[in-house]
């Protein structure tokens, strides 16, 4: 099955909506109800033009956004060379760490957000030698502030915009401003939005609904939450593990933007550190370097190898939405 992603065809990655509807599948025939617990500004929007948080419609769009984002990842990637060869697996993997429970296939407000976030990695990834990127920085921060008006924990991302400064040029004090200038913006322009239509107290409640501190809340977690925690924080120190060998044979420029990639697992942890809820949701935050990082590994495996432990992965993943579902 893997062998159809390896094409350089990026045009064919529409391929990969049948990849997902596959994993999606279990949960169109066997709905949970499910609602978030803090939606974003944005994100409580969307849901009152569908009609709520669940359904088929829900559902269906929530595989769309999954599939809309691992396109643009395969472009991004590919843009930057950052695998070693071109093909459709960083979308592929994507897909699959976004569809890895049913929680994950809900229409979750972290979805949007790592779409707005993958534009920001975009905007990021751009800024390797370029003689001005004020404006990239700025683009990047107002994409990170999209998010965080999806889920507001995302904000913290601008810490990953000041990273990639610091990995990719030279920090300069004017790209510091604009990024997060463009960051705090989006922010203040839906609190004048609130002001303005006699919502800003429940703008401000929804938008300081996700914070607080993870460690408060342990005690909450379930018994799919801890497995979920443990099958993560191995997947975590596998790509951490394996960073040699993502470097190996790599140009400088692509060298410094996989280092660059770290840096936002990094910050994926520093979400998950000041979030307010221990339920299995918020780990939708490390599907994009998840997804980057497996297709790393997968790249790195011979090719009948990779067959085999792709099926047992998609098989793994089938599994879970029955074993979670219940």
């Amino acid at each position: 099955m893997l062998a159809l992603f390896r094409t350089n065809q990026l045009q064919l990655g529409i391929i990969m909506v049948v990849y997902a509807l596959v994993i999606y599948a279990y949960g169109f025939y066997h709905p949970m109800d499910w609602a978030p617990k803090h939606p974003g500004v944005l994100v409580r929007w969307v849901y009152e033009q569908i009609g709520g948080t669940s359904g088929m419609g829900a559902r269906m769009l929530a595989m769309l956004l999954v599939f809309l984002e691992a396109f643009v990842l395969n472009f991004i990637v590919a843009r930057h060379r950052l695998g070693d060869e071109v093909n459709l697996f960083p979308g592929i993997f994507f897909i699959l760490f976004s569809s890895l429970i049913p929680e994950f296939q809900q229409l979750s407000p972290l979805h949007f957000a790592n779409f707005f976030l993958l534009l920001g990695l975009g905007e990021c990834l751009k800024i390797y030698r370029a003689p001005e990127c004020t404006g990239n920085l700025f683009n990047a921060g107002i994409w990170i502030g999209m998010a965080s008006l999806c889920y507001s924990t995302y904000l913290l991302f601008l810490f990953f915009g000041l990273a990639a400064m610091i990995t990719l040029r030279a920090v300069n004090l004017k790209e510091v401003l604009a990024h997060l200038i463009g960051g705090i913006l989006p922010v203040i322009w839906a609190w004048i939005y609130g002001y303005y239509t006699d919502s800003l107290a429940f703008i401000l409640e929804r938008w300081r609904g996700d914070w607080g501190i993870i460690f408060l809340q342990l005690q909450k977690m379930t018994t799919h939450t801890i497995f979920l925690s443990a099958l993560l924080a191995l997947l975590v120190l596998i790509f951490l593990l394996s960073r040699r060998r993502y470097l190996l044979k790599t140009i400088f420029e692509v060298q410094k933007k996989i280092n660059l990639l770290y840096w936002l697992l990094l910050t994926t942890s520093l979400t998950v550190i000041f979030q307010d809820s221990a339920g299995p949701q918020h780990f939708l935050v490390l599907a994009l370097p998840a997804g980057i990082f497996l297709s790393f590994t997968f790249n790195s495996f011979s090719r009948q190898t990779a067959e085999v432990l792709h099926l047992l992965v998609f098989a793994g993943v089938l599994a879970l939405q029955v074993v979670f579902a219940g």
